[in-house]
């Protein structure tokens, strides 16, 4: 269905990544624990999987059919355990849907371990009889679970969904398309993380969303899964990655009156969008649940097989996420780059524009030609200037102790660093950094780095654990066709690196400035140590690849410091395993690959097949109990709308 089409083009282009599909093959089709190398923050949902090692891939069917089995029970057993249990609306609008591909949607209900849900589902006056046949059957087989409707007159995608939206009844509601399939513990595992991430007050969730897998037109998998970041609100302006599956508390889509007209194609974006500030604004943190709960088809006449099925999606798409910055208090020019499927972002710059000072820091570059490049910028308010170093005519004793003469002397709002072997590719670099910064929370903006050979030497920095940072995306295509477009778009880090930063200077002098560390971290580990200490004080660090730098020839290989890293370690293991932008389920090296020695809760395709014929898995679920009334902050009404 519609609403999804910058995510759907995202994974298209991600699924074409020569390397993808071959990368994949230790993880597909396995089932158990996930490894330690993927780090400590495992969500329970990986707790929940069989204590074994897991089934090697290539395995028999009927090994991984019992192993998942062993798995529901594990589910059903949890569930028995809880207090909360609500019911789920599965919210389905569709139109002229192959009547194969809705009956395997019906079946990935029918086969949910978690069994209190209800079926909403609206045709928009598709004027196919044997639609309302496939439906009336299914309801029959599962009474007093399904509600649906068909329209007299097509209203299009959010009007149906709007529709299908006043027959629930639940506490919950789950999005599903028509043409997409829920793995049997998808509602389950929704139900346990509501349980897990309960506030101490009782307070609930009220926006989740989990990872998700892509298929074929026969339910094979695709390339990798999708294991998503958790909630990264500058990322989900450039595109939808939230996607599937998106669960909300009912009471605040009430409260927010559903989709609204005008947006069809990117309905759900604007939705996304609408109900996470309205949670934030609630002060309840929008919830990534770490399970691959979603099956999403890739078949002729949808926008994952072709992007330009859903070309009207494009201007309601930048038009919800320019209506959103003006919600928020940031007007921002909405655009796409040519060629590209992900949003830009220039947001407003106030009238004067900010001061910032430029210093160049030495790295064995033409400093000259560095400056030739940064002078080019269009930026109105600029001071530039050459950091000197150890030896010089101002000597100290480390580059960070350098810096923080220069930052405490600044009499700039904003300090940039640039290092000199460095050429600034774009003229309005200031501006983009400068947008990024001047948003509240915001205490250091990164940009792109790029080797002398195209490709990407720093998209920010990543957690490692104890192998202490790395930069993200090293040695990848500057492109869309990698993980999220991570390279090309806007979105939060975990830190960046000290080569071309910009800090609000305030910020960075409360937070210590650069040298708080004193001479135990190196040029290899004081800026990912600012950043960290900006992250304690409530300040993020925000990557933009509109500030893009090149190197004016090959750097060397640089050398690690172990003990600047052991020293980092220290002081922010903590939150260098817990990297909140790194899924992990990925692997802890700069590629964002799926970690090959993780396992999942995925199903045979065969085994899928038989189970959807027979609408159940051979065994005996487990009877609704009565369901409790949500217990939920109250939310606003919608900001702007």
């Amino acid at each position: 269905m519609a609403g999804r089409t910058r995510g759907k083009e995202l994974a298209r282009r991600v699924l074409r990544w020569p390397g993808v599909g071959p990368a994949v093959g230790g993880a597909v089709g396995r089932l158990g624990r996930a490894s330690t190398a993927a780090g400590p923050r495992l969500e329970s949902v990986y707790r929940r999987l069989p204590a074994s090692g897991g089934l090697p891939y290539g395995s028999t069917a009927e090994s991984q059919r019992a192993a998942l089995l062993d798995y529901y029970d594990r589910l059903t057993a949890q569930l028995e355990r809880t207090e909360y249990l609500p019911r789920i609306s599965i919210v389905v609008p569709t139109y002229k849907p192959d009547h194969g591909y809705l009956q395997e949607m019906l079946g990935s209900i029918a086969l949910q371990v978690y069994p209190d849900w209800q079926l909403c589902i609206v045709d928009d006056a598709s004027g196919d009889p044997e639609v309302t046949e496939i439906l009336a059957d299914f309801a029959a087989a599962h009474p007093g679970k399904v509600a649906f409707a068909t329209r007299t007159v097509n209203g299009h995608i959010a009007a149906t969904s709007n529709d299908a939206l006043k027959l629930a009844d639940g506490d919950y509601v789950a999005l599903l398309d028509h043409d997409d399939r829920l793995y049997p513990h998808a509602l389950a595992e929704v139900v346990l993380g509501l349980a897990d991430h309960r506030a101490p007050d009782g307070a609930l969730p009220l926006v989740l969303y989990t990872d998700e897998r892509m298929i074929d037109e026969e339910g094979n998998p695709i390339g990798e899964v999708w294991l998503k970041p958790d909630w990264m609100p500058l990322l989900h302006l450039t595109s939808n990655y939230t996607n599937h599956l998106t669960v909300y508390a009912r009471s605040l889509l009430t409260q927010l009156g559903g989709f609204r007209a005008g947006f069809d194609g990117s309905q759900d974006h604007d939705l996304m969008l609408r109900a996470t500030e309205a949670s934030e604004a609630a002060g309840v943190p929008v919830v990534h649940l770490s399970t691959i709960a979603y099956q999403w088809r890739s078949h002729p006449g949808s926008v994952a097989k072709d992007p330009g099925t859903k070309s009207y999606s494009v201007e309601p798409a930048m038009r919800a996420v320019a209506e959103a910055c003006q919600r928020r208090g940031h007007p921002a020019q909405v655009s796409r780059e040519p060629g590209f499927v992900a949003n830009r972002i220039d947001f407003a710059l106030p009238d004067p524009a900010p001061a910032v000072a430029v210093v160049l820091l030495p790295a064995g570059g033409d400093s000259a030609a560095c400056l030739a490049s940064l002078g080019d910028s269009t930026y109105p308010q600029l001071q530039l200037r050459l950091l000197h170093s150890a030896g010089e005519a101002d000597p100290t004793p480390t580059t960070a102790e350098a810096l923080d003469a220069v930052l405490h002397d600044c009499r700039a709002d904003y300090l940039a660093i640039v290092a000199d072997d460095l050429l600034a590719a774009r003229a309005d670099w200031v501006e983009a950094m400068v947008g990024l910064a001047q948003l509240p929370g915001v205490g250091a903006v990164g940009g792109l780095i790029r080797r002398a050979d195209g490709t990407v030497g720093a998209a920010g920095l990543i957690g490692l654990g104890s192998a202490g940072v790395a930069p993200a995306m090293a040695g990848m295509p500057p492109t869309e066709d990698v993980y999220l477009a991570w390279p090309v778009s806007i979105h939060e880090v975990l830190a960046a690196p000290i080569d071309a930063l910009l800090v609000d200077v305030a910020a960075a002098i409360a937070a210590g400035g650069f040298a708080a560390a004193g001479a135990r971290l190196g040029f290899g580990g004081f800026d990912a140590d600012l950043c960290l200490r900006l992250a304690a004080d409530g300040q993020r660090t925000v990557y933009t690849p509109y500030a893009d730098f090149v190197e004016q020839a090959p750097r060397a290989g640089g050398r690690v410091d172990l003990a600047e890293r052991e020293e980092l370690v220290r002081r922010w293991g903590a939150q260098l395993a817990h990297d909140p932008y790194l899924n992990p389920g990925l692997a802890r090296t700069p590629e964002f690959r799926v970690d090959s020695a993780l396992t999942l809760p995925e199903v045979p395709p065969e085994v899928f097949t038989e189970w959807l014929q027979l609408h159940r898995t051979p065994r005996v679920v487990p009877q609704s109990r009565p369901h409790l009334p949500i217990q939920s902050p109250h939310v606003g009404a919608d900001q702007g709308d």
